[in-house]
């Protein structure tokens, strides 16, 4: 199940990465236009997307409708003028309190995951990838005199902007640190 965070504003949709980091939520994408999200949910079965009503190139109603049938919305909004008809799109009024959001991530996410025999996805990071991203770290601390949490977020930027994951920009961290 992947979670597809899309606005378009960016720096908007860091700073929702950021908050839903700390309750195990990591985005595995991140775009500003809904041709993006449709292009990244054709890899996957199910999962969520977290948007705005209105994006670069379409409504969530047009994204809704060439989403796989396994994709739910939570639609970010000022007023209660989202269509949630469908039962796939979920209204979160803005604005909201970060538990406000992990609770109807949660709550969407238990309606919609249906574990396959055929695959099991884990989030988790293996001791070899938490070395990698704790070395990453301890060389940007060093070299720029950064505390762990500011290093720790410059690779996750790093990460987002560049649409890769957190270990292979903290790969990146350290090949170009060394």
């Amino acid at each position: 199940m992947s979670l597809i965070l899309l606005m378009p504003n960016p720096d908007n949709a860091k700073i929702i990465g950021d908050k839903l980091q700390p309750y195990g939520f990591t985005p595995d994408y991140i775009c500003q236009r809904g041709a993006d999200a449709l292009s990244h949910a054709g890899n996957d079965e199910s999962g969520v997307v977290i948007c705005t009503q209105r994006f670069k190139d379409m409504n969530y109603l047009s994204l809704l409708e060439y989403l796989p049938a396994g994709f739910k919305l939570i639609v970010m909004s000022r007023d209660q003028d989202v269509d949630t008809s469908s039962g796939r799109v979920f209204l979160l009024i803005n604005p909201f309190k970060t538990i406000d959001l992990v609770n109807k991530l949660k709550e969407v996410m238990d309606t919609s995951y249906k574990p396959s025999v055929k695959r099991v996805v884990s989030k988790a990071r293996t001791p070899q990838e938490m070395q990698i991203i704790d070395e990453a770290k301890r060389l940007l601390m060093g070299k720029n005199g950064i505390s762990e949490p500011e290093a720790f977020r410059f690779i996750q930027k790093s990460s987002m902007d560049s649409g890769r994951n957190m270990v292979e920009s903290a790969q990146m961290v350290i090949l170009l640190n060394r």
